[in-house]
């Protein structure tokens, strides 16, 4: 998984990020972000039939404490 943007600025993110959100800040496609929650590596909710949701606190904490190594 791509680190994010290093000129990103976390506070001025909302809580609750979206697909296209994560997809933005971590420069992958909303697919490829649709499946990385699918399988558990984003952590992230669904709700309804289609719509995920992501916590920006999760998501900043995978990548605070994560391996400087890419994939």
């Amino acid at each position: 998984m791509r680190k994010p943007n290093p000129a990103l600025k976390w506070e001025f993110l909302p809580d609750v990020l979206t697909i296209g959100d994560a997809a933005t800040i971590l420069h992958m496609s909303n697919e490829s972000i649709r499946l990385a929650c699918v399988k558990g590596d984003i952590p992230a909710v669904k709700i309804g039939g289609t719509t995920w949701r992501i916590s920006k606190a999760k998501l900043q904490a995978m990548f605070e404490g994560a391996d400087t190594d890419e994939r």
